[in-house]
């Protein structure tokens, strides 16, 4: 399934773009993400918890950043997580990119997900609304931490 989100901050694009880079911060503006670690260099290991539809999903994975454009400002991630609980499973490839607006800058999110499942069998129907929900919370977060300059505190896994 293909997702295509975009919000507007009022940020330079430069300043955006420096916070997108700082992945330990961006995953605490993640609504659910409880844990988020580094393993070696571009890999990271976490956990979201997330309710969508009658499933409370617990998704233990790891991402790995795939490549950096400095000039164009897009970076470029894949994720895999499962939850052994609700016996559902989800891959993921996804790119930022950072682009100047008259006021402020905006991020384009696009992203080809593959659920496995009981997640899966919720459908688009439900699924749709709560990526569309959790990208604005995600802004929100994103907007407060540029406010404030306080990254968001999410407990290293390591420490769990």
């Amino acid at each position: 399934m293909k997702v295509q989100e975009k919000f507007t901050l009022d940020a330079s694009p430069d300043e955006l773009w420096k916070v997108i880079q700082d992945i330990p911060a961006v995953a605490g503006c993640i609504p659910g993400v409880e844990e988020f670690a580094p393993l070696e260099d571009g890999v990271y290991r976490g956990t979201i918890k997330m309710k969508m539809g009658p499933l409370a999903l617990n998704f233990k994975g790891e991402i790995k950043i795939l490549s950096v454009d400095e000039e164009q400002r897009v970076l470029v991630m894949s994720g895999e997580g499962s939850d052994s609980k609700v016996a559902s499973m989800a891959k993921m490839t996804q790119s930022l990119q950072v682009v100047p607006e008259e006021q402020g800058a905006s991020i384009f999110i696009e992203a080809d997900v593959d659920l496995r499942g009981k997640l899966a069998s919720l459908g688009w129907g439900l699924i749709r609304p709560k990526v569309t929900s959790m990208t604005r919370d995600f802004a929100q977060n994103l907007k407060t931490y540029l406010e404030t300059g306080t990254p968001p505190v999410v407990i290293p896994s390591s420490t769990r």
